[in-house]
């Protein structure tokens, strides 16, 4: 389903599911970040449904929690428990372990188009999207950890996709040796938040 056009970079708050068929594949990516191959098959046949919930705190700061299931392409029962991800549009860098990639270091804020250092991450939003600017987002695997030395550049927008209006994040990735990778991952739109929704975060 489409994007309402209501739904902008300053509030994406809503249900959304990952199409398969419209986003790039994954695997190049998550096998430099040291995913093994089994974790990387099981992530493949499965399809990331997330509930977002998008606001700002007493400060004014944006919050973006994230509860994230894997299941089906549909929207069938039983889904997998997944993941809860907050991002706080501040900028400042904070250590979390992750549960598929281990510790990383990680940071988001607003940003304008141009302050993107990749062209791909600048490329084909909407309007709007150049009006409020992208929710940008730059993780790394912590290397006084353990985890491999890799940079994941993130931007979060709405594109026009095939006609439709889509919820999109496009990663500008480095890997441990300076290999490069870009992809794009598009969401269908499943509709608002409901007070049921509460419990995934």
């Amino acid at each position: 389903m489409a994007a309402p056009r209501d739904l902008t970079t300053l509030d994406i708050s809503g249900k959304w599911t990952l199409n398969r068929k419209l986003s790039d594949p994954m695997d190049d990516i998550l096998r430099l970040q040291g995913i093994g191959v089994l974790k990387r098959t099981a992530m493949g046949m499965g399809t990331a449904h997330l509930t977002v919930k998008h606001y700002k705190d007493d400060q004014f700061i944006e919050h973006i929690e994230i509860g994230q299931k894997y299941g089906g392409d549909g929207d069938s029962n039983g889904k997998i428990p997944g993941s809860k991800d907050i991002r706080i549009l501040d900028g400042e860098d904070r250590r979390f372990e992750d549960y598929l990639i281990g510790p990383v270091v990680g940071n988001s804020r607003r940003a304008s188009i141009d302050e993107l250092e990749s062209e791909f991450l600048q490329s084909d939003w909407e309007g709007d999207v150049r009006r409020h600017g992208v929710i940008a987002s730059s993780m790394r695997g912590d290397t006084n950890k353990g985890t491999k030395e890799w940079i994941s550049d993130l931007a979060w927008g709405f594109e026009n996709v095939k006609g439709v209006r889509r919820y999109t994040r496009r990663i500008s990735f480095t890997g441990p040796k300076g290999e490069k990778h870009y992809a794009r991952l598009v969401y269908d739109y499943k509709g608002p938040l409901t007070e049921s929704d509460e419990d995934e975060f």
